[in-house]
């Protein structure tokens, strides 16, 4: 039996993710399978498949840095409310605001703060990389 393996994943030099690393074969293709821990890291939040000609560099790292890695990035509803101070303002549940997930990066987003481009949602960030990336 193998040991685990935690990598960081570019995917086509624009996408990264970070978890536990395998070789799957899917529909005949070995694939790179990335299980996206949660943040607290006793579980999966989901998993993802992609092709080797997809992969721009893999980084083996620590199960300690992925997951270090997702706590820097990935907001709690806490950190929301403190960049937002307007969403601790909602009495009722039903009013709270929907949070709508980068279609690069899943970071969480208020409607305020994203970006469409062809139909997807972008943060800011990830919509300058896409931008930049379609003019070449």
């Amino acid at each position: 039996m193998s040991a685990e393996r935690w990598a960081i994943v570019e995917i086509m030099g624009h996408r990264v993710r970070a978890g536990r690393v395998s070789e799957v074969t899917q529909f005949g293709v070995v694939m790179c399978r990335i299980e996206i821990p949660t943040p607290d890291g006793e579980g999966i939040d989901h998993v993802e498949d992609y092709g080797g000609g997809s992969i721009f560099a893999i980084a083996e790292t620590t199960k300690e840095k992925v997951l270090e890695r997702y706590r820097q990035y990935t907001p709690t509803y806490a950190q929301l409310a403190r960049e937002n101070p307007t969403i601790g303002e909602f009495d009722d549940v039903d009013d709270d605001p929907e949070f709508i997930a980068c279609s690069s990066c899943a970071k969480a987003l208020l409607e305020d703060d994203t970006t469409e481009l062809e139909g997807r949602i972008f943060c800011n960030a990830c919509a300058e990389q896409e931008r930049a990336t379609a003019t070449g």
